[in-house]
Formats: structure tokens, sequence, C-alpha cells
């Protein structure tokens, strides 16, 4: 058995009806809120409003910051941070998906430390370390994919050098993870699907993962019964609550076990996408997985036949057999849930596909079952786009 560590929140409080609980997790850590939110699905159901106005009524003053649409960028980060730094919160609380929390992560982190976005920001930037203790963070997701609730990096986009980048501290996990499946019932299904898939991808990939370990092992597992059980009535009927209960526990687990476990393949190519083309990181994902299953199956057989079990609620003895069901089960959900195979409006240059290859090499590869060779990462690229 390998040596593990293992980091999570330091609360986590999960449960529908629980964002109520928002007003005294906050209130217990300072005065002063900085709300970052970028959820437009919240401002129009008036669900924003209400959390704001339950945090006021707390005494708490509050300040909304708006992301800019979309995954965060370098300089999106440094506006908000710029905003924050003006009005001293105590307290960071974000609300939203991945991204939004993300963005709040690194204002919860940057705040406190002088400089730049990219004095801190690993690859392209200077990388140096937070010398300041982040400020305390409340994360409320609403969509069931990322994790990031639960997950030690922000993910910053840096167009400029077509690539994504982490701000990455292990004090960057927010302080307490406030899980409401409720605030996913407006959830559209597309979204549905791209995130549900995210959090599927994170999960298969953990679990395969060169650095799995037994705690990561049992979140996975559980993880991905329950994504088997109820994405696909997600998807369908979004008000389906019980559903939306199994998606945002299996979501919250995801982020529980690549935080401690890595990922693989799948995110390190479709992350080198995301920072070049406007792609949706869960469909990335999702078209690429069961190509990075078929890379790993002379490895990962084990592993695979075991999680193809667990979706099936069957044991697979013949392990080939079972990990070539896996990766059947997986284009299967990807059919029902609308999931194009290839990405769709994404034209790539062949002259472009080093590049591409090189910006797949970020820390999700590392790891991947399989070292994959420069041919094998050009050639799950080209499955995925359209090569000109």
């Amino acid at each position: 058995m390998n040596p593990f560590e293992f980091s999570t929140a330091r609360r986590i409080v999960f449960g529908s009806g629980k964002r109520e609980a928002l007003p005294e997790l906050v209130a217990s850590r300072g005065k002063r809120v900085a709300l970052i939110t970028g959820a437009t699905s919240l401002k129009r159901s008036g669900a924003l409003t209400k959390l704001v106005d339950a945090l006021s009524a707390r005494g708490l003053a509050v300040r909304v910051l708006s992301g800019v649409p979309g995954e965060p960028t370098i300089d999106g980060v440094g506006a908000v941070v710029a905003q924050a730094r003006k009005f001293a919160p105590d307290v960071i609380v974000s609300v939203g998906g991945g991204s939004v929390l993300d963005l709040g992560k690194a204002v919860a982190g940057l705040v406190p430390n002088p400089g730049t976005v990219l004095d801190y920001l690993e690859g392209i930037g200077a990388g140096k370390k937070l010398e300041q203790e982040p400020l305390p963070h409340v994360a409320l997701p609403t969509t069931a994919g990322t994790g990031s609730e639960v997950t030690k990096n922000a993910v910053l986009g840096a167009r400029t050098y077509g690539v994504k980048r982490s701000l990455r501290d292990p004090r960057l996990i927010p302080t307490v993870a406030l899980v409401d499946p409720e605030l996913t019932l407006t959830l559209p299904p597309k979204q549905t699907a791209h995130s549900g898939l995210d959090a599927f991808t994170q999960l298969v990939e953990a679990y395969i993962s060169r650095r799995a370990n037994p705690l990561t092992d049992g979140l996975c597992l559980e993880g991905v019964r329950r994504v088997g059980k109820s994405l696909r009535i997600a998807f369908r009927d979004g008000s389906n609550l019980a559903a939306r209960e199994d998606m945002s526990l299996a979501a919250l687990l995801s982020g529980m076990a690549l935080a401690n476990a890595g990922l693989g393949a799948a995110h390190g190519v479709a992350a080198a996408l995301g920072g070049r083309y406007d792609v949706p990181h869960g469909l990335a994902c999702a078209v690429l997985l069961p190509h990075v299953l078929e890379l790993n199956r002379s490895v990962a057989e084990d592993r695979m036949a075991e999680l193809a079990g667990t979706m099936l609620g069957r044991v697979y003895v013949n392990r080939s057999e079972g990990a070539k069901r896996l990766i059947a089960e997986v284009k299967g959900l990807l059919e029902d849930l609308e999931i194009p195979p290839k990405l769709p409006g994404v034209r790539v240059r062949r002259d472009e596909l080093p590049g591409l290859v090189k910006a797949s090499w970020g820390n999700s590869m590392r790891g991947n079952p399989v070292e994959p060779s420069d041919e094998q990462i050009a050639a799950l690229i080209e499955a995925v786009v359209e090569v000109v």
C-alpha cells in the first residue's frame, strides 16, 4: 500500500434546505462578508436575494461581487480581488458552479497576500507560496459536478498563453463546504449532463489513478454507484430531489477523491482544449473518457472491472470482460445524455497539435495509469475534435 495523506474541508454540511445554516456558519467567522457569485439562475429565482437578506438580518455587512461569465481568468480574478481588498472582508462566501467556487478560493487566498495573481500561479506565474493564511471561505455549489467545494486549487484560464493553470495550496480548501441539493433543482438538462459527467469522470479517474488510496477508493465507488443510479433521472427530470441529492453527494465525493488521489488523461487533455477553445469542461471530459479508458485498459483492467460492477450491481470475475463493459456503459451513458462523440464546433489545425499535446502535461496527467506518449495524447485529441 502506498503511503498517503488525506485533506478536505474543515467542516462539511450536506442536505436539502441546509443553505439556511449559512448565516450561523458565517457569523462565527467574521462580520464583513464578500459574497461571490456568477449564477444568473440564483438571481432570477430570487435565491441570491434571500441569502443576502439572511446574512444582513444577522447583522453582517455584505458586499456582492460578481465574477466574469464562464471560467475565471487571470484578469477577471485580479479585478475581483481588487474590489474585495477595498471592501476588506473577514469572510468569503461563494455561491455558484465550480468556476465561481474557484474564484472564491482565489479571492480568499489572494486578498490577505500581497501582489498579483501571476505571483502565485503555477506553471506560467512565479509560483510563490501564499505567505498569509487565506480568509475563511464558505462554499455553496449550485451545480453537481466539480466538487470544487472540497478541492485545494482554483483553476484559472490564461487565454494569452492558451492554457489553464491553477492557484494551488492545501489551505485553499474552503473552510466550510455547504452543500444543499435544492440549489441544483433549476439546473437545465444540458448543464446537468455536463456537470454530472465531470463528477463521474473525476470519480473514475481518481479510482484508477496511480495515486489512489483506500480512503479515496471508498469515496469513488460510492460516488460511481450514485451516478449510475441517478444521473439519467436528474437529466430527464430536474425536479427529482432524490436524484439531485445523489448527484450532489457524488460531486462532493469526487472532489474529495481528486484532491487526494489526482486525476488522469481525460482531465489533462480537457484542460488543454479548454485553455484554447470555448469548450465546457465537463463536456470535454465526457467525450474523452471512453478513449482514455481504452488507453488505460491494459494496466487498469482490474479497477475498471470493479467500477463496472459497482455501476451495474454485479461482480465481473473475468476482469477483461468487466473493463470492456465499463467502456460500453460509459458510451451508453453519454448517448442517453445526448453527448456528441466529438466536441461541436472545435476545429484544430494540425500544426496546433504539438502545442495542445504539450499543454496536456499539467498536474492532472500525473495520476494516469499509463504514461502516454505524445503520439497517444495527439490521438486522444484527434478522436474528439475536427483536425484540419
